[in-house]
């Protein structure tokens, strides 16, 4: 603190106050200029996100792959006899995956050397070159493969939640779907 105090004395001394008021000015316009790009959040890099099957719904976030699937089995439960109102909540164990095209190039090198005192040193040297397909001017990912999320746990609830066979009935229709175990699928009542 002390040092900080002198180097402002320092600073100051002998100056006018006008010569003062343009230091300070000076001083804080600095001080803004690298506060602001200490607070500046980092730049995010886009990455491909294929789009999915626009869904009709009023909020944006709905058009996600969870909720279409969440959307669809409602539609299905809603038809079947007993199930009633019905809604359903599933949780997804990671994003999807995408393999994308990759152009591989691969050279090797053997090299066998004798010396002056007849010994031998043999080099090899193997070096892949990998780089992603890309298409078009906008730098987007060739993709190969799509691997969707894999389901972790479903919640059903309807109001024929209480009744065993509508209950049994839910449980096999989501599993032969999301192909998943039924103690990852939890049916309750709705009130």
């Amino acid at each position: 603190m002390d040092k900080l105090r002198s180097f402002f004395e320092k600073l100051f001394k002998g100056k006018n106050i006008n010569s003062k008021l343009v230091v300070i000015g000076v001083i804080g316009v600095v001080l803004l200029v690298v506060s602001g790009r200490l607070l500046d959040p980092p730049e995010i890099i886009p990455r491909y996100i294929p789009q999915l099957p626009q869904v009709e719904t009023t909020r944006q976030e709905d058009t996600t792959y969870e909720r279409l699937l969440e959307q669809r089995l409602e539609e299905a439960f809603r038809s079947v006899s007993g199930v009633g109102e019905v809604s359903v909540m599933l949780t997804l164990r990671y994003g999807a995956e995408l393999t994308v095209a990759q152009d591989v190039s691969q050279s090797d090198s053997h090299t066998v050397e004798e010396d002056a005192s007849g010994g031998t040193r043999e080099v090899t040297n193997n070096q892949v070159d990998t780089r992603t397909v890309l298409l078009g001017g906008n730098a987007t990912p060739l993709v190969l493969k799509e691997t969707m999320p894999q389901v972790e746990g479903v919640i059903i609830v309807a109001q024929g939640g209480g009744n065993i066979r509508v209950v049994e009935a839910l449980v096999n229709a989501t599993r032969a779907v999301l192909g998943i175990d039924a103690h990852r699928i939890t049916v309750l009542e709705k009130i």
